[in-house]
């Protein structure tokens, strides 16, 4: 799709890295790629990197997937999950990126956990945003 410049945004540091280095084995010098490390749920950290690139297009897929470890730490599931989507859609809007995609693996209809219940309240603020916002 030759991108003026790919972000990649991660809180993992090793899955960042090991993207970073699988791309430029593939692509050497014709992809301009950055790599930042911050949370989702980090707002003011996630402001710095939209002040200073700018993005176009959002492709988010940043959340706990593992039922079992969410369902015994439901806090951090529900802050991930619910409030760090929040925090993208929210600086998309804010910094006018073009469009957002949020990737989920996960359809959360009819939840049946608290893991399922947080895609689900993801799923219902896009909705949501793509009904009022700009994104």
């Amino acid at each position: 799709m030759s991108p003026k410049k790919l972000i990649i945004l991660d809180v993992y540091e090793n899955g960042a890295y090991d993207i970073q280095q699988e791309l430029r084995i593939k692509y050497q010098k014709t992809l301009n790629m950055v790599v930042e490390i911050v949370s989702i749920t980090n707002r003011e950290g996630l402001e710095t990197v939209f002040k200073e690139h700018e993005p176009q297009i959002v492709i988010h897929a940043a959340a706990h997937k593992h039922v079992p470890l969410m369902e015994r730490n439901c806090i951090e599931a529900v802050e991930n999950n619910v409030f760090g989507t929040l925090n993208v859609i929210e600086l998309c809007e804010e910094y006018n990126a073009e469009r957002f995609m949020m990737v989920s693996t996960d359809k959360a209809v009819n939840p049946t956990n608290v893991m399922g219940a947080t895609k689900r309240m993801c799923e219902m603020i896009v909705q949501c945003y793509s009904t009022f916002g700009k994104v």
